[in-house]
């Protein structure tokens, strides 16, 4: 028995010679990869142009302030603050 592990058989191509097919797929999946990450970016600018409109829309309305009593608001203050 040989103890001694084999190295794996590596596929090397000539150097002139291209896979052209595994290049048709390495270029779809760069595509998708490319069309999906559109598609990422378009929806945050969407979701966020969404979010200034609805802080403009919001602003002289309604305050948590405005619906619970001073003593609970100081207290809700005092435990979400940022130190």
């Amino acid at each position: 028995m040989n103890m001694i592990p084999m190295k794996k058989q590596i596929n090397k191509q000539e150097p002139g010679n291209i896979d052209y097919e595994q290049l048709k797929w390495i270029l779809h999946e760069v595509n998708l990869i490319s069309l999906l990450l559109i598609q990422i970016t378009s929806f945050f600018f969407v979701y966020l142009e969404w979010a200034v409109k609805l802080t403009e829309m919001a602003d002289g309305k309604h305050h948590i302030g405005d619906f619970i009593p001073a003593h609970e608001l100081e207290k809700f203050m005092k435990t979400y603050s940022v130190s």
